[in-house]
């Protein structure tokens, strides 16, 4: 169940009343802003960059070799599993012991089982 609303009186405005008065409101106007004038040299260095000399050595070896292989090569032959040879039994069964009888039917009525109930 809801609450009951809650009623609150709400008189009509009185005719004789003053209209509100209008309010305008003009926009904020944005102060002239000037740029700061920023006189600054960017960072250079003393000596340029293609000035500087450089040695780079040569290779230790002229002829590259690869690298050695530490692991071993995958074998050639996968083993496979032994063969199972299972000989055809001695005797055959009879042809009515092969025979697959169809599953029983359902009884119409089932058992009635009386059960008391649980003891507290």
């Amino acid at each position: 169940p809801s609450p009951e609303p809650t009623e609150i009186a709400m008189l009509p405005p009185d005719p004789e009343a003053d209209e509100p008065l209008p309010r305008v409101t003009s926009p904020l106007v944005p102060t002239v802003a000037v740029p700061v004038l920023k006189d600054k040299s960017p960072d250079t260095p003393e000596v340029p960059a293609l000035v500087v000399d450089t040695d780079t050595l040569p290779e230790l070896v002229s002829v590259p070799a690869p690298d050695e292989i530490v692991m071993e090569p995958p074998k050639a032959v996968v083993p496979s599993p032994p063969s199972i040879a299972t000989a055809p039994p001695i005797v055959l069964p009879s042809p009515e012991a092969r025979v697959k009888l169809p599953p029983p039917l359902l009884d119409d009525d089932p058992a009635i089982i009386e059960a008391a109930p649980p003891a507290s």
